[in-house]
């Protein structure tokens, strides 16, 4: 994630992705954080189409 310049420093990144995904008018992100790993779901915008694989 620091690569894609969402995290710049420990204890902020997860802030600093809901900003970006309130600012793009999407749902808020779920984050499921443990103490070796974080999962983070970002869903598309409603009425958005959906890649498939």
């Amino acid at each position: 994630m620091r690569v894609l310049g969402i995290v710049q420093r420990f204890d902020v990144g997860i802030g600093i992705a809901r900003a970006a995904l309130r600012r793009n008018a999407q749902p808020e992100p779920f984050f499921d954080v443990e103490p070796n790993w974080v999962r983070c779901v970002v869903r598309a915008r409603p009425g958005e189409e959906q890649a498939t694989a």
